[in-house]
């Protein structure tokens, strides 16, 4: 194997572990969009259950973060970012719920994945020295959709429970 067939190969690898690694948070905070929809009562009585939760549910935000900042960052062509966010975006709803819900919640995700990560990529190419602020600016906007998300899960609950009644 050539220097060069092994440098690529090392890219692919690269690329391959960033956007797993941002398709096992979305399926990690797809279950506990799932679990937010089904604790719904617990909203209205603070317990242990509902810190527990909302724990889990910081850790995932921070790790789709996390994930989704390097997948911006550092895997290239864009289309690949692109396909990572759409990806992960399917993992959310194979953790949380198939249904028309929790599909527009997710689609508006990707799609201010798909603009974070072009306007990240813009931005990037035009800097001469690397820097994160491109990436943190545009995290306000991907953290507010996940917050969507969440809230959504939970009005989903919520109204499956005034069906009932």
């Amino acid at each position: 194997m050539s220097k060069g067939e092994n440098k690529n190969m090392g890219k692919w690898f690269k690329v391959s572990f960033f956007i797993m690694l941002l398709i096992g948070t979305g399926y990690f905070f797809g279950t506990i969009c799932k679990q937010i929809g089904q604790s719904y009562d617990l909203i209205l009585s603070p317990s242990k259950e509902l810190l527990i939760l909302l724990l889990w549910f910081l850790l995932t935000l921070f790790a789709v973060l996390v994930s989704s900042g390097l997948v911006v960052a550092l895997v290239r062509p864009i289309w690949t970012g692109i396909i990572a966010f759409a990806l992960s975006g399917l993992a959310m709803l194979m953790g949380w719920d198939l249904t028309i819900g929790s599909f527009i919640l997710v689609l508006t995700y990707i799609l201010i994945a798909i603009f974070y990560t072009v306007s990240v990529a813009k931005e990037m190419t035009q800097r001469i020295k690397f820097s994160v602020s491109p990436i943190s600016e545009g995290q306000a906007i991907l953290t507010i959709a996940l917050i969507l998300l969440a809230c959504g899960s939970l009005y989903f609950g919520y109204s499956e429970y005034i069906k009932k009644e």
